[in-house]
């Protein structure tokens, strides 16, 4: 019988084959990126529970897509926030298919003949639903209909994207209108969540943020 570590080793090694067959690589952070276009990656991320009863793993799948655009200037800007970096867009896989609901394949020590099967299960689910929603979002302007929506965001994310994306796409009155809403939402806020807002709010104002 498999210990829950050297479970989690052998399942996450077996997704991680046949993401590759599906021409994703790992990089930066552990994720799986796989390129899209000139300036867009498809995004995977595979979230481990470990403290499930009797040893037994979880794994549910995030997709999502990279905008190298908005994400390369972030970096520059808020090189503090680690959190910031990374897909622009993502969303458990689970709400993607047709049950729209957050899914966790379980994995158990003591059934280790089907491991191979539930790995499939979850290749397949990215494959079928992830990799069409990361073709659907390659274009700016299809991610700032998502952005402007807050879907396959939070706030906490998108009051930093959303502005880049309007500037990327030359729409820089919405953009200040956004970063001025936003501060006034923070007033009277001391902590550094805040103070790093003003100070990317700053460089939006001061027309820091590249040009394409």
């Amino acid at each position: 019988m498999a210990t829950n570590s050297a479970l989690a080793k052998s399942v996450l090694r077996g997704i991680q084959e046949n993401l590759q067959a599906l021409s994703f690589c790992k990089k930066r952070g552990g994720g799986f990126y796989r390129e899209l276009g000139k300036d867009t990656e498809g995004y995977v991320g595979l979230n481990l529970a470990t403290r499930l009863p009797n040893n037994r793993i979880g794994i549910s799948p995030i997709v999502g897509v990279s905008y190298a655009p908005i994400e390369d200037r972030i970096q520059k800007l808020c090189t503090t926030s680690p959190f910031l970096n990374g897909a622009t867009l993502t969303t458990a896989v689970g709400y993607l298919t047709p049950e729209k609901r957050f899914l966790q394949w379980v994995f158990d020590p003591a059934l280790g003949d089907i491991v191979s099967s539930e790995i499939a299960k979850i290749v397949r689910s990215i494959e079928q639903y992830g990799l069409p929603f990361m073709q659907e979002h390659t274009s700016l302007e299809s991610i700032i209909t998502e952005l402007e929506a807050t879907r396959y965001t939070v706030n906490d994310l998108r009051r930093y994207r959303l502005p880049v994306a309007y500037l990327l796409a030359g729409k820089r009155d919405e953009a200040l209108k956004l970063v001025g809403q936003e501060l006034e939402a923070m007033k009277g806020r001391t902590d550094p969540a805040a103070t790093q807002y003003r100070d990317f709010a700053r460089a939006v104002r001061e027309g820091r943020v590249a040009a394409p």
